[in-house]
């Protein structure tokens, strides 16, 4: 195995520091150079699809494992154009705030650098014959040696400016323990206040060297990053009045099951199956109607088919068109769906026009079959701002996850270490 491309790595750690986590996620055009390393969740080939990060056999668990434990981390993705192709990675290691760290390959990993993924197998009694690929990791090739904000680099033949798949992880020591006091909707915004115990680790000062990072439904671009502590008091650190930021606990997920071609489901209005062509027309959306609730993925998806005893090689993929209702068109404006299947990305793809003829937007993405959470945003032209529209008013039932991160970087060292974590729900 070749080592890490080290020219690579410090061109990578250089370019990604010039680009903020909004314009890389959220942006609507691309950048003209269209495979540069994205230091966040990103397919960059249209043929990869179904791309997840988890826990192994913890399917919708946040990608998060313990340093120095027997936890390992699973990567699923299909090739839509079948055969066999070279996928190799690598893993990057970066700050509470997603930028690279100042630690070189070999200081964060034991073993090899690069390796290559030789997990495998061929689809069948499939409408499409795609390549199903895994990959568990840490492994014998190459494990990791610190905790920390994780990057999966998965690129093409070798070459690592070939990028397939980038993938957020990430690896923790659990030293810090963190302790919900409170949180409540006041006048539309949302609050929380927490606690660190911090009493395990001796430090000198405090409100610098620990930072805090809450994310939402494991979405990079809905977080706060580097917040500091408000007091200190028997090595306890006090977060209070967090204000939500980036965050909307009132944001819910509609849903629909895609897990049967045969039947169409609650949320179908109907299924088409022309030869290999499988299209499926989901009902109409709108501001007013709500199928919130009724199984909350986070915003994320799960395979699922009936009726198999293989979901990941006999799954089809089909085209699934969305629409959402709406008088007139939004003035410059752009709606999008979006979710977990394509990483909360607003792009080309997962764009919807306006049908004037049925006043509604409309859009189509091919998916494989499972279950699955998304909601639509509205993009202003000149501000890029981002406004949900899976409802119209603020919903106090809304599931959502957070998740809290502690960072601690000591005097004199280095690098962050990831040393707290916890979840907790905006309905708890």
């Amino acid at each position: 195995m070749a080592k890490l491309n080290y020219q690579f790595f410090i061109f990578f750690r250089s370019f990604v520091a010039l680009l903020s986590s909004s314009c890389v996620v959220f942006a609507q055009d691309e950048y003209v150079v269209e495979n540069y390393v994205r230091y966040t969740d990103y397919v960059y080939e249209e043929n990869i699809k179904s791309v997840r990060l988890f826990p192994t056999n913890k399917p919708l668990a946040y990608p998060i494992i313990e340093l120095n434990s027997n936890q390992t981390l699973q990567l699923l993705f299909d090739d839509l154009n079948g055969g066999y192709q070279r996928y190799s990675y690598t893993l990057l290691h970066f700050n509470h705030n997603w930028q690279p760290s100042n630690l070189q390959p070999y200081e964060y990993i034991d073993g090899f650098s690069e390796a290559d993924i030789f997990n495998y197998q061929y689809a069948f009694n499939s409408n499409i014959n795609y390549t199903h690929y895994q990959l568990s990791f840490p492994n014998n090739e190459m494990s990791l040696t610190k905790s920390g904000n994780y990057l999966l680099l998965v690129y093409e033949n070798g070459n690592t400016a070939q990028p397939i798949i980038t993938k957020h992880f990430y690896v923790i020591e659990s030293i810090a323990k963190v302790k919900r006091t409170s949180s409540a909707f006041m006048l539309n915004n949302f609050f929380i206040d927490f606690l660190v115990d911090a009493k395990r680790i001796n430090t000198t000062n405090p409100y610098q060297e620990f930072k805090v990072n809450i994310i939402q439904n494991n979405i990079l671009s809905q977080s706060i990053k580097g917040l500091s502590c408000n007091f200190v008091s028997n090595g306890e650190l006090a977060f209070n009045q967090v204000r939500k930021g980036n965050l909307n606990p009132a944001e819910s997920y509609r849903y629909f099951d895609l897990s049967s071609i045969k039947y169409a489901s609650k949320r179908m209005e109907k299924i088409d199956q022309q030869g290999k062509q499988i299209r499926a027309i989901l009902k109409t959306d709108n501001l007013n109607n709500s199928n919130y609730n009724n199984f909350n993925l986070g915003g994320s998806y799960y395979i699922d088919i009936l009726s198999t005893f293989s979901d990941e090689l006999q799954a089809n993929y089909v085209n699934v068109n969305f629409s959402f209702f709406v008088d007139a068109p939004f003035e410059n404006s752009n709606v999008y769906v979006t979710g977990g299947f394509c990483n909360f990305m607003c792009n080309q793809q997962n764009s919807l026009t306006y049908n004037y003829d049925v006043q509604q937007y409309e859009g189509s993405y091919l998916l494989k079959q499972g279950l699955y959470n998304y909601t639509y945003y509205l993009i202003d032209d000149d501000t890029e701002q981002i406004i949900p529209l899976s409802n119209n008013q603020s919903f106090y039932e809304a599931n959502n996850n957070f998740q809290i991160l502690v960072y601690y970087l000591p005097f004199g060292q280095h690098y962050e270490r990831l040393i707290g974590y916890e979840t907790f729900n905006s309905n708890f």
